[in-house]
């Protein structure tokens, strides 16, 4: 009989099965090909996202500008040529504090492309400012909820009468 210790012999494999890496390599390839359907057609609702939060800040800014400056500001939305830019109440433009010009925003560039401006419950399309930042349009104070800008029917952005709080509303089909 055998006294001692007793010797396990540890097998270990060198590397990995043809079957292993195939596995590997076809799992690889679906979730990325999920990777690129989901980004494809999720980067129209990053655009729109990305669109609707720009309208949301500058219409801020319209209004922080018009009772900072004691000027009136008006925002005016051109649903035909994709833009809308900000103006003075003289109808004078606005600088863009990003320099390059006049504040334009046009949703024909390529960060927002396939974004489009679709409708508005403005009077000339015009959403002005007052110096105590209170909104109006048509001349005449928004005493109401109004629709300022819709993009496609996706996105729909409200203001609130007298303090301008603005509401986004995602259109679902």
């Amino acid at each position: 009989m055998r006294t001692g210790k007793v010797k396990y012999r540890i097998l270990s494999e060198a590397g990995t099965s043809l079957m292993e890496m195939t596995t590997v390599i076809v799992i690889a390839g679906i979730l990325s090909a999920v990777a690129v359907v989901s980004y494809d057609s999720g980067s129209t609702a990053i655009k729109l996202d990305a669109a609707s939060k720009k309208i949301v800040s500058d219409v801020y800014y319209a209004q922080d500008l018009a009772m900072n400056s004691g000027r009136p500001v008006k925002i005016v939305f051109n649903i035909a040529e994709n833009n809308y830019c900000l103006k003075w109440g003289n109808d004078a433009n606005i600088d863009n504090i990003m320099g390059g010009g006049n504040f334009i925003v046009d949703f024909d560039k390529p960060e927002f492309s396939g974004v489009q401006e679709s409708s508005t419950n403005l009077p000339a399309l015009t959403l002005t400012f007052n110096t105590l930042g209170v909104p109006y349009t048509g001349g005449e104070e928004i005493l109401a909820e109004t629709k300022i800008i819709s993009l496609g029917n996706q996105v729909s952005i409200y203001i609130t009468p007298y303090t301008g709080k603005l509401r986004v509303q995602k259109n679902v089909d």
